[in-house]
């Protein structure tokens, strides 16, 4: 365990340099496979860790992580969407896969 908690820790978007922007697109890449891959639809969220040479290993795909996590506030506002815009588009693919099905209105 001393070895993991003494890991140096940092996410794609703060490793700096053009390593982390082609890191980015690849774990973006990898993610959007992983998650088509198992069949998830409207929100998901792909875990992973990367070796110090820079090779990715996905740990997991959380299928309803939290909603209101600084990561997904941070990621809305990099793509310039609203908090609530978004939450009212999972009610709307909610509501189509329910009619689809024949539910009710």
């Amino acid at each position: 365990m001393d070895r993991i908690v003494a890991g140096i820790w940092s996410d794609a978007g703060t490793a700096g340099g053009r390593r982390a922007a082609g890191l980015a697109d690849r774990l973006a890449r990898i993610a959007r496979q992983v998650y088509q891959t198992l069949g998830c639809r409207d929100y998901a969220r792909v875990d992973f860790r990367v070796s110090n040479d820079g090779d990715p290993f996905v740990l997991e795909l959380n299928p309803n992580p939290y909603i209101l996590s600084i990561g997904l506030l941070s990621g809305l506002e990099a793509m310039g969407k609203a908090h609530a815009e978004f939450v009212c588009g999972l009610a709307r693919a909610a509501l189509r896969r329910g009619k689809a099905a024949g539910g009710e209105e």
